[in-house]
């Protein structure tokens, strides 16, 4: 048989145990929270010429984020003997239009102009601190106006800024 006071002595070992199981769940869970929730700082897409549909290179940049902000920069690869001997004007106008999640319209069209920066091609910033309503993943249209001779194609690179409470 059972004593009293050692049946009432395990309760007290098994609750122990069950509390250093649920510890172990709880900070499992919160890694997996934590892993789940990570994602690049930063995001570049380059598109060559040939993936261009009728000269539109299209990017999807995923701004879902509410606690950050975004940098958002364009580059160019130029033929560099082109570059040389064509001595193209020293920029390259860049038609941009911002669609929403879910959106048809640009929320936003502005033409920009893109430096050429030597013969290989050059990377500028083109809008620093963007915050986009409503949130998700937003289509970047751009259609560079008077591409030169040897352009190989246009990237994106958008840089997530963490500012803690939004």
């Amino acid at each position: 048989m059972f004593a009293p006071d050692k049946f009432d002595s395990q309760p007290v070992a098994l609750s122990g145990i069950a509390g250093c199981r649920g510890a172990a769940k709880l900070v499992s869970l919160l890694l997996v929270f934590a892993l789940a929730s990570c994602r690049p700082a930063s995001y570049e897409q380059f598109l060559r010429c040939d993936q261009a549909e009728g000269g539109e290179y299209v990017f999807m940049l995923d701004m879902s984020d509410t606690l950050s902000d975004y940098d958002v920069s364009f580059y160019s690869r130029i033929d560099a003997p082109v570059m040389e001997s064509a001595k193209p004007a020293s920029q390259m106008a860049l038609s941009v239009s911002w669609f929403a999640p879910q959106g048809t319209d640009p929320s936003l069209s502005e033409t920009v102009y893109l430096p050429y920066g030597g013969a290989a091609g050059s990377v500028r910033l083109y809008r620093s601190g963007v915050r986009v309503e409503p949130l998700g993943e937003w289509r970047v249209s751009v259609r560079p106006q008077d591409a030169p001779e040897g352009l190989r194609g246009i990237g994106i690179i958008c840089k997530r800024n963490l500012h803690g409470t939004r």
